[in-house]
């Protein structure tokens, strides 16, 4: 069946978390985060495996969460690979990906025995062989491949034409070869994801259709793969009558797919959106109400500094007025306080007239949200992270302050505790 629509907050519990942590504010609903990944997790087959994208939300407190559940972690960085281990997910659960690893993060994912790591390139790969040789350890790998076919369409293109992502298709096996040759590697599968947030089942089923084919002519052609990463791609809906994803018509084509590929395989799934979107809110304050031509805008006090996504895709419109329910709605652009003209959150809306002082929620912003936005610009410290969990409402990350930016910095000057001598 569709996704529902994104479900509505307790407004009672928005306000008190408000009143206690201040604003900008995120707000997750871990009962909605458990049913998003049960219901994933019962609908696929017992092949497919799920790791969740740590960087749709690297929030120790979401991934405890779905660690807790079973779920794996896909990792791209130092930071997500401590923040995996730190949430509990076993090393055996963990991908280790990223279109240009350095040599720190390859010794970092084989030192912490990750189950695979998706080398992008030849080049990668010989770089790896060596970081296992240093630590005598054999690394399982799965190659990411960009496929020659056109298989993006609505969603966020991963992977279009050319890109900087993965090893060319028509260039697939002599890489496998080569990766083959390699001491203290183990190839074992593919890794291709190549569209992100698509709601069409079936543009999906038909771009991972194409992928199961490639990796089966990549086996017949003699290749021990076993291995098949799907990468993400499941997409929610962002605003009123946008039809959910149908993870039903998915599953059962998905079965379909499996039946093709014939035994003996593992399917990996990535997703980030799909499980964390729905689950989060923004809460945020009315600092300005003003007129500008025939265009209404409502300055509040989060901007592209703590949602950055409204501005770089189509903006998240599922926006209300805590409180103002009776007032005369009036069509508004939100926008931020940062000094840039892009600072814009959502354009042209119809909300009951907000007014200074309102609270406003803004809901489907558990994905690319906090952490994916300007965090550093002009300096405004960064928001609480807080979870609504039954009753109770759990402090995941502290408010920030001023003065948090100026930790490890120091002044170019004489005196400077920083200063380095003789260098």
């Amino acid at each position: 069946m569709p996704s529902p629509h994104t479900p509505r907050f307790d407004l009672a519990r928005v306000e008190q978390a408000a009143r206690r942590y201040g604003t900008p504010l995120f707000l997750y609903d871990l009962a909605r985060l458990e049913r998003q990944y049960r219901n994933l997790r019962s609908a696929l087959p017992p092949a497919a495996e799920v790791f969740f994208a740590l960087k749709a939300n690297g929030s120790l407190g979401l991934c405890r969460r779905l660690a807790e559940l079973g779920c794996g972690a896909e990792v791209s960085s130092l930071g997500e690979l401590a923040t995996a281990k730190a949430a509990g997910v076993p090393a055996a659960r963990m991908i280790a990906s990223g279109p240009a690893k350095s040599l720190a993060e390859l010794r970092a994912a084989v030192s912490a025995r990750v189950a695979w790591v998706v080398v992008e390139s030849e080049g990668e790969a010989e770089r790896l062989s060596l970081v296992a040789a240093e630590q005598g350890r054999v690394q399982p790998v799965l190659a990411r491949l960009h496929p020659s076919a056109q298989l993006t369409g609505e969603g966020l293109a991963i992977a279009r034409g050319e890109c900087k992502f993965g090893i060319p298709e028509e260039r697939a096996e002599p890489a496998l070869a080569r990766i083959l040759e390699l001491p203290g590697l183990r190839l074992e599968g593919i890794h291709v994801y190549t569209e992100s947030g698509v709601l069409d089942a079936s543009r999906l089923l038909a771009s991972h259709g194409y992928v199961a084919r490639l990796a089966l002519r990549l086996r017949r052609a003699g290749f021990p793969l076993k291995v098949v990463d799907f990468g993400g791609g499941l997409g929610v809906p962002y605003r009123e009558g946008e039809a959910g994803f149908d993870l039903e018509a998915y599953a059962t084509g998905f079965a379909g797919l499996l039946a093709e590929l014939g035994g003996g395989w593992r399917c990996l799934f990535e997703p980030g959106r799909y499980l964390v979107a729905e689950c989060g809110a923004l809460a945020m304050r009315v600092l300005d109400v003003r007129d500008s031509g025939s265009r209404r805008f409502v300055l509040v006090d989060a901007g592209i500094h703590r949602l950055y996504r409204s501005w770089l895709a189509q903006a998240n419109r599922w926006l209300e007025v805590v409180g103002g329910g009776n007032r005369e709605a009036r069509t508004v652009t939100l926008a931020g306080p940062l000094p840039s003209p892009q600072d814009v959150l959502v354009e042209d809306v119809a909300l009951p007239s907000p007014e200074v002082g309102d609270l406003l929620l803004l809901r489907g912003c558990g994905a690319y949200a906090y952490h994916h936005s300007l965090l550093h610009f002009t300096l405004r410290p960064t928001a609480a992270e807080v979870a609504l969990d039954g009753d109770g409402l759990w402090l995941l990350r502290r408010p920030g302050s001023a003065e948090d930016f100026l930790r490890d910095q120091f002044p170019a000057s004489s005196d400077s505790p920083g200063k380095e001598i003789g260098e």
